[in-house]
């Protein structure tokens, strides 16, 4: 049921994926992969404060699962709560998905750095970046945004 839903997602026909959803999440209550995509889906549509409430649902089921947090996180970011954010996407960084992937590793810190950068956390900003320019040098944005945020650093 959730291919079908993800299909439904990816053609833009939003009602018809979200009544799969609903309808799995009858059979399967407990299954945090339905609630995470929901809460994507709840996203597309511009529904916030669902989402975070079906994101809530897949993390008290799987409190490992760093995408999750991550996907949270952005949601958050989104609605500029940027605290918030930061927090779940240090949630993020503890799972194990977190010293696997380095796509995953890199997205998170460039989001933590933009949340920093939002809350005037300028040296903050500039470590996250920092971190990704570990992982990946030649990484444009992340160092450009580390230079932004080190030349607002010095000026406060």
């Amino acid at each position: 049921m959730n291919n079908k839903a993800v299909l439904f997602r990816d053609l833009e026909r939003y009602a018809e994926a979200l009544r799969i959803y609903d309808h799995a999440l009858t059979l399967e209550p407990a299954e945090p992969i339905l609630w995470a995509n929901k809460a994507m889906l709840l996203a597309d549509l511009g529904l916030e404060e669902g989402s975070l409430d079906a994101f809530e649902e897949a993390l008290e089921l799987d409190p490992n699962n760093g995408l999750t947090w991550f996907y949270k996180g952005s949601i958050l970011f989104d609605m500029f709560r940027y605290r918030e954010a930061l927090n779940a996407y240090d949630r993020a960084l503890e799972t194990p998905l977190a010293n696997e992937e380095e796509e995953f590793y890199i997205n998170v810190y460039m989001s933590k750095g933009a949340a920093f950068f939002r809350i005037g956390n300028y040296s903050e900003s500039a470590e996250s970046y920092g971190k990704v320019l570990v992982i990946r040098p030649n990484h444009s944005d992340a160092n450009e945004f580390r230079n932004r945020s080190l030349r607002l650093a010095e000026q406060y």
